[in-house]
């Protein structure tokens, strides 16, 4: 992006703050703070990932610790390591292979 570029970015986004949802300007947050980040002027990149995140806070429902705890206990209760072994997949989704041998819980 040009700094001419950049310059209309930024009057765009002023111009749109108020009436833009949050998760629209979390979204172009992120953006300028990468842009930022990968001209190495990471004052502004810090200031628009600081904002994103912010908004993001506010566009997440609350975390509820008592929820989440319901949620793996119920599905520890359903089921055994033999499905856990079965449905380990790596980040990407493809499947590790073989279990190591290690007891370690990760491979």
């Amino acid at each position: 992006m040009t700094p001419q570029g950049l310059g209309l970015a930024r009057r765009r986004a002023t111009d749109r703050r108020a009436a833009a949802a949050p998760r629209q300007e979390a979204c172009l947050r992120y953006a300028m703070g990468k842009y930022f980040d990968d001209i190495a002027d990471f004052e502004h990149a810090f200031d628009n990932f600081r904002r994103a995140n912010e908004l993001t806070k506010c566009t997440r429902p609350a975390h509820q610790p008592e929820a989440m705890t319901r949620i793996v206990d119920r599905i520890i209760d359903a089921e055994d390591g033999e499905w856990l072994r079965r449905t380990r997949t790596t980040p990407t989704g493809s499947p590790t292979g073989p279990p190591s041998g290690s007891e370690r819980p990760c491979s």
